[in-house]
């Protein structure tokens, strides 16, 4: 039901840079089209003003989601009051990836930052040319 929220809809992704939402998994399929806006994958709040002006460039008919830990929780917060759409969608994309591989415990996801497993900040370098061309912006 999830899939719902932006099921034909343009959507920004406002992520840590090894995040990689939906990378990998149908979690997106369903949405017209997905630009990427790269963030610190710790500490984005040190970077919140940039994130907040990159956010208003942004067509307000956008779903923009945020998935950058605690800073995502502001920044859906005070983009709503703007008239932005916004999402602070937490670990949906990890719990979605184990859920899919019927795990019974959190693992590592070879793709992608999963901060609540021992060795799961390593990722892989990314390759995948959708995945790249989706990057609009990176604020690091």
């Amino acid at each position: 039901k999830c899939k719902l929220i932006w099921e034909n809809r343009e959507i920004v992704i406002f992520e840590g840079v090894n995040t990689r939402f939906g990378l990998g998994n149908d979690l997106f399929d369903n949405a017209v089209s997905i630009k990427r806006v790269l963030c610190p994958s710790k500490g984005a709040f040190e970077k919140y003003n940039e994130i907040i002006a990159k956010a208003k460039e942004f067509d307000k008919s956008s779903l923009l989601i945020f998935a950058l830990g605690a800073t995502a929780t502001v920044l859906a917060s005070e983009i709503t009051n703007e008239g932005y759409q916004a999402i602070d969608i937490g670990n949906l994309d990890v719990e979605y990836e184990w859920f899919k591989r019927g795990v019974t415990r959190k693992i590592i996801l070879e793709n992608k930052q999963v901060s609540e497993v021992s060795g799961g900040t390593k990722v892989v370098e990314i390759l995948d040319k959708k995945y790249l061309s989706e990057i609009v912006c990176k604020i690091l």
